[in-house]
């Protein structure tokens, strides 16, 4: 049955008051706020972003995959780094699917802890920001961690808020470095109706990048149709949206659908029937990445698809002083380098050396290589290689971007930077198996750890706590004592380590192959500090079995390829993968078990 959409449908155009939107940005970060701030001020400002948007009475009774989408968006959510995702707080539509995929995500992460682990908690990177203002459902009885706010509400006020936060900058690479650009943010629609579509149209005027969820129905499935094909909207009207149109409301639908139309370069798709859920990470970094690049020529229209001049001041590109050509490449142009400049004139050598540096104080999410791409998030990868390439420093500042990228298995960048001649120092080994082969919330003599971290115990325990647990038991100690300690004897500590870290693999690998022990191949004299100041470099084969122990078939595959005596090297790793197979079979961990062993072939 149809009905009569009622005059009042749009989305309302009344002008939120610039301070309480403000206000709603210092309650939201002041609530949300970690030991881990990154501004000045004790605030916590996001990494990313995400406003979902879509609620609305549904009249087509369309069922649609709801979990595609709850998983595709926690995981870019996690993929993101400090992320917020806001809503509009209803009980029923889009709010629901949006509340259950967060208690999800709740459930997988916390377990029982989650009703001690508050929103503010370090250990809680992605938080759920409920915008309903003065309209928050006070009989919902979920139990969900969620930030309320106290002002607002509708899409009038997401949508202010949502150009605020694009307005705001973060510290994208260090906290202790007052390097910062903008805040991402992506718009997010499934479902809907006109006021969804307004809202749509009303962010791509501020130049706010949307990802449309292709498959949800309703609006979301009309705007796609409109972009694929203008002539179907007559058509397709009426049936994603089940309403009775009259002649203004279809004009006021066509002029939303024709500034959308204008602004498509900042517009994503994802399919919910054919994409992986981990794509969608890619297609919101190229969405964001988009957006800042195409600032300085996208128009911006008003209502009526009437363009307005663009104002000098928030141009990326207005100053050339310091661009240089060298044959068909600009030097100095790079989205990074632009918006560094905001805030430095002329970003100094030892500037970039400091916010490259901050690439170490990441929390690396693993990524699924076969869904990633050079603008998946987060988005400091993007940036710090083009800050690397504009000033020359790949070879000189790579090992940092090759440490995280390791960590994150980012292989696309591991590829390019191997083949750069970056190589990872031999001071960040023992990090690096800290971060990925140690168990972060076991500990190393408990005995229901049923993760590689046990699995190594149980082929030499000593040599096990060597790789897994020892960097992290020195960090502790130094940040318990905090004791400031001159850098000299860091580094040499640190550089110890990382040849007993470099060993224990070695020994674990002979231990597993029952090959005889031979004299420690790594002295002291190459282990300690060259002619020119730099430490030793690992060898490919550290990486490679590394790799093994972390079981990352990618990453593996990489290393063997650049290493020597492939034939023999690839039998070697195969052996090693089945014991440990075998290994995880004996500890009833039987997926990792099925893994290793696939990982072997």
């Amino acid at each position: 049955m149809s009905m009569t959409i009622p005059q009042s449908t749009g989305m309302q155009d009344s002008q939120v008051d610039a301070s309480d939107v403000e206000f709603t940005w210092n309650e939201i970060t002041q609530g949300v706020t970690t030991t881990n701030s990154t501004s000045d001020d004790g605030n916590t400002s996001p990494t990313m972003v995400f406003s979902v948007i879509g609620d609305s009475d549904s009249f087509v009774p369309r069922p649609w995959p709801k979990t595609v989408f709850q998983t595709a968006l926690i995981e870019a959510a996690k993929s993101g780094g400090e992320t917020w995702i806001l809503y509009l707080g209803k009980k029923q539509g889009i709010s629901k699917v949006v509340r259950d995929a967060y208690r999800n995500y709740e459930d997988i992460e916390f377990k029982t802890r989650a009703a001690k682990n508050k929103i503010n908690n370090p250990d809680r990177h992605v938080k759920l920001i409920n915008l309903a203002g003065k309209k928050a459902c006070q009989g919902n009885s979920e139990k969900i961690t969620e930030f309320k706010t106290t002002h607002g509400e509708g899409h009038g006020c997401l949508l202010d808020f949502e150009k605020f936060v694009s307005q705001q900058e973060v510290a994208f690479f260090s906290q202790k470095m007052d390097t910062k650009m903008p805040v991402p943010i992506a718009i997010i629609v499934c479902e809907g109706d006109i006021e969804t579509i307004a809202h749509i149209a009303k962010a791509l005027q501020h130049k706010l990048p949307v990802i449309i969820m292709k498959g949800s129905g309703m609006a979301a499935d009309l705007v796609v149709d409109y972009l694929e094909n203008k002539n179907v909207l007559c058509k397709k009207a009426s049936i994603s949206l089940g309403i009775r149109f009259d002649d203004s409301k279809y004009k006021e639908l066509k002029k939303h659908l024709k500034t959308i139309g204008k602004a498509k370069e900042l517009v994503g798709v994802f399919d919910l029937d054919q994409d992986d859920p981990a794509m969608l990470s890619h297609i919101v970094g190229e969405a964001v990445v988009s957006c800042w690049s195409l600032q300085d020529i996208l128009h911006t229209y008003t209502d009526d698809g009437v363009g307005i001049q663009k104002h000098e001041e928030i141009s990326l590109s207005s100053d050339h002083s310091h661009t240089e050509t060298n044959g068909n490449t600009t030097k100095g142009s790079s989205l990074a380098w632009k918006l560094l400049r905001r805030n430095f004139v002329s970003p100094e050598e030892q500037i970039i050396h400091q916010v490259l540096e901050g690439f170490k104080e990441s929390r690396p999410y693993v990524l699924n290589p076969q869904y990633s791409s050079p603008t998946s998030l987060p988005l400091y990868f993007y940036f710090g290689y083009q800050l690397l390439q504009e000033l020359d420093l790949t070879e000189e500042c790579g090992p940092v971007l090759l440490l995280e990228a390791l960590k994150a298995n980012r292989c696309d960048y591991v590829r390019v930077l191997l083949d750069q001649g970056v190589k990872l120092k031999m001071i960040n080994l023992p990090e690096l198996y800290e971060q990925t082969v140690s168990c972060q919330k076991c500990k190393f003599k408990r005995k229901d750890c049923l993760h590689m971290q046990w699995i190594l115990k149980q082929i030499q325990e000593t040599q096990a706590k060597k790789l897994c647990h020892e960097y992290r038991s020195m960090m502790r100690k130094r940040i318990k004592h905090g004791n400031p300690q001159e850098a000299k004897y860091i580094v040499d500590e640190l550089t110890e380590l990382s040849v007993s870290v470099a060993d224990a693999a070695r020994g674990l690998c002979r231990k597993m192959l029952r090959y005889k022990e031979y004299s420690n191949e790594y002295t002291t004299s190459e282990t300690s500090q060259t002619s020119d100041g730099n430490l030793k470099d690992t060898n490919m084969s550290d990486i490679l079995l590394w790799a093994i122990f972390a079981n990352r078939k990618e990453l593996a595959e990489i290393c063997w390829l650049r290493g020597e005596n492939h034939l023999l090297t690839g039998l070697v790793c195969s052996a090693i993968l089945r014991k440990l197979s075998k290994k995880a079979n004996n500890v009833k961990e039987q997926l990792l078990s099925i893994d290793l062993e696939k990982h072997s072939k």
